[in-house]
């Protein structure tokens, strides 16, 4: 019997978005005879919590770590998310680490890199629009730290077509990284 590959899914929180969605999707359907699905989340917290099958094992940052430091600092937090995710490859004996939005590519990057573990980033929009969006502190150095993440990805996938030419563009990537998925329909959801 073939050994299962086991993907640790990384996602901040199970909100109800169109990320989180898709996380749910591919947990749902993913073929168990093949694979064997778990999640990472930061935040325990969600709509999208009560649906997640019941044979994916669920590790999150702040359940594991319920005890924060009082005394915080740049990048403290960032730091000790990025070691818990590398405990929790290691724990698990991950194979594929995918991550979902850049949010979890800033973690999931340095966590693969420390145990040198394949990883699939996905992205979904605009990389120059969320970066101007979402990022007010600190928005170079993590531009920079994006380019370097995603050029180590094992695949860098994009939804759909056009973001692949903006991702290589914005970052700096090589065509033969990025590649192009559709969004999945989930008929039953319909």
């Amino acid at each position: 019997m073939q050994k299962k590959i086991r993907i640790l899914f990384a996602i901040c929180s199970m909100g109800g978005g169109g990320a989180e969605r898709q996380v749910l999707g591919l947990l749902k359907h993913l073929d168990r005879t093949r694979f064997a699905p778990l999640l990472y989340l930061v935040y325990y917290a969600g709509e999208l919590l009560p649906d997640i099958p019941e044979d994916v094992p669920v590790f999150t940052f702040d359940q594991r770590h319920p005890q924060l430091p009082r005394i915080n600092w740049p990048g403290r937090m960032h730091g000790m998310r990025v070691r818990d995710m590398a405990d929790v490859i290691r724990e698990q004996q991950i194979d594929i680490v995918y991550d979902r939005t850049y949010h979890m590519t800033l973690i999931s990057g340095p966590a693969t890199k420390i145990t040198g573990t394949k990883r699939i980033s996905v992205v979904v929009s605009d990389p120059q629009k969320d970066l101007i969006h979402y990022q007010t502190r600190f928005r170079r150095i993590k531009r920079r730290l994006l380019r370097k993440i995603y050029q180590s990805s094992h695949v860098v996938l994009t939804v759909p077509e056009g973001l692949r030419e903006k991702m290589m563009k914005y970052y700096g990537l090589p065509d033969e990284l990025v590649r192009t998925i559709y969004y999945p329909i989930d008929i039953d959801r319909i």
